[in-house]
């Protein structure tokens, strides 16, 4: 079982000094977290008070010790005797068996289920003439002579080598070691940073591809190492458009160089989104490329040393700042500009997200209102939608305006909310771009958040709130009758 320094850590300081009914009840509840997306059935049944319990506990059992084991259906007795020999107790390593055998099953077919495969063709017939063959429940029969026949397994060959080639090909940081050694004598030469950058690879929003590259910049300046991109990652490098195009300044930032993976460590971060991790014993590593395996990186803390130069790295042209006062209007120049983020879209199909609610939208708008009346600019991916579900619920319409951003020109949304924003309402909590347009405004102090607790958004289970919304910002909450109070 591969296991990260941090896990390790994890496991002696805290897993190790719960009590036994305390740790079985949180990997029962973890199990339920993978397997129904909620903890809500156990947590009603607990007979200890672990209601507080830090969802990242959660994230960390659930991932580590019950997904990952029964991804690579590991008999019961294994788990039990390697997560003992990585420093749980012995009475500890018996009830994660337990649990383990309950769910292992379930566990199985979540993972399977969760692998994307493509409609394979089964042959069901052939002959020197003629092939039958099922794909995606179809069949279908393809006859010609021989001769034809023989060509077209020539050219099917071709063509899947053609195919196979040209497909893309990610690159496997698994075979990187994951020893992390502290030596105190510092290595004399240039040293380098890197993540996989799964938000690039993915082809993920402008909004997590920035928290990725400026965490990268941030643990760079700590760790007194250059931040880079791996120029032997094909996918990676192809999916830099977004970033290239959009805020060349920042991109320009990170420069590309191969990596060597005799001079390489791999540090595995939790894969939890919104979490910071930092480890000490990085410090002192001297390995040449230092690679950090984790998840998103979406917290402002791992770049809150460098916020001044982000801020200038963002901050918009001479000629972008002049088209974007041309927006207000001269008599209402001195008006107070509330923004509000509104998200839909796919965050209303990915059983993940949630998207931006109607109720808390138009009662979060008026009671930013009454704090400040002025005008109203609403940015969304939908904002048809928001025409006709928000704007024309609201008794102050006029001063209200729907902003219709491309997504190619998405940078401009952020653009105006350095310039204009003297407030901001993000209505989806987990949304990294409605994130950015607040963080990026002028007033930290006058930035609200829908509490992310009160949604169906399952982002709430891997996210540390403290780690991914600033202390100057403000948690929103709705009562039950509509009422908006600050939490």
């Amino acid at each position: 079982m591969e296991c990260p320094s941090w896990l390790l850590e994890e496991i002696c300081t805290n897993f190790s000094n719960m009590t036994v009914l305390k740790f079985k009840q949180l990997c029962t509840r973890a199990a339920h977290l993978i397997l129904h997306d909620n903890d809500d059935t156990v947590l009603s049944n607990t007979s200890e008070k672990i209601h507080t319990v830090n969802h990242s506990n959660l994230v960390l059992i659930g991932d580590w010790f019950l997904l990952k084991p029964a991804g690579y259906d590991c008999p019961l007795e294994d788990l039990e005797k390697e997560i003992v020999q990585l420093g749980l107790p012995t009475e500890h390593g018996k009830q994660l068996r337990k649990v383990y055998e309950v769910y292992k099953n379930e566990l199985m077919e979540k993972v399977k289920n969760s692998v994307h495969r493509e409609p394979h063709a089964t042959v069901l017939d052939s002959s020197a003439t003629s092939v039958t063959f099922e794909s995606d429940s179809q069949v279908y029969d393809v006859s010609m002579n021989g001769n034809m026949m023989s060509q077209f397994k020539n050219v099917t060959l071709v063509v899947i080598l053609i195919v196979n080639w040209f497909s893309p090909h990610y690159y496997d940081y698994s075979q990187i070691k994951t020893k992390v050694y502290c030596d105190k004598n510092e290595v004399v030469g240039r040293k380098y940073i890197m993540f996989p950058m799964v938000s690039i690879v993915l082809n993920g929003g402008i909004g997590n591809q920035l928290f990725e590259v400026f965490s990268l910049l941030g643990l760079a300046q700590k760790l007194n190492r250059t931040a880079i991109f791996n120029a032997d990652d094909y996918v990676l490098h192809s999916n830099l458009d977004l970033l290239n195009n959009q805020i060349p300044s920042v991109a320009n930032r990170v420069i590309s160089i191969p990596i060597d993976i005799s001079e390489t460590t791999r540090y595995v971060y939790s894969p939890a989104c919104c979490h910071y991790q930092f480890s000490f014993i990085l410090s002192c590593e001297q390995t040449k490329f230092l690679v950090i395996d984790g998840g998103y990186f979406q917290s402002f803390k791992y770049f809150s040393s460098i916020e001044n130069s982000i801020r200038h790295w963002m901050k918009p042209s001479e000629r972008e700042q002049i088209s974007l006062k041309r927006l207000i209007k001269r008599k209402d120049e001195l008006r107070w500009k509330t923004c509000v983020h509104v998200r839909r879209g796919d965050f209303l199909s990915d059983g993940q997200h949630a998207g931006t609610d109607k109720m808390f939208t138009i009662n979060a708008i008026d009671h930013l209102y009454t704090l400040h009346s002025g005008l109203v600019f609403i940015f969304s991916n939908d904002p048809i939608w928001v025409r006709k579900e928000i704007a024309e619920h609201l008794d102050y319409k006029s001063d209200v305006k729907v902003m219709e951003t491309t997504k190619t020109d998405a940078i401009k949304d952020l653009y105006f909310s350095q310039v204009h924003c003297d407030s901001v309402l993000i209505t989806a909590p987990s949304s990294t771009f409605g994130w950015w347009i607040g963080y990026l405004s002028k007033n930290q102090s006058n930035v609200y958040y829908r509490d992310i607790q009160e949604t169906e958004d399952t982002v709430k289970y891997q996210m540390i709130e403290e780690d991914f919304f600033p202390p100057s910002w403000n948690k929103l909450g709705m009562t039950k009758n509509g009422l908006i109070i600050s939490k």
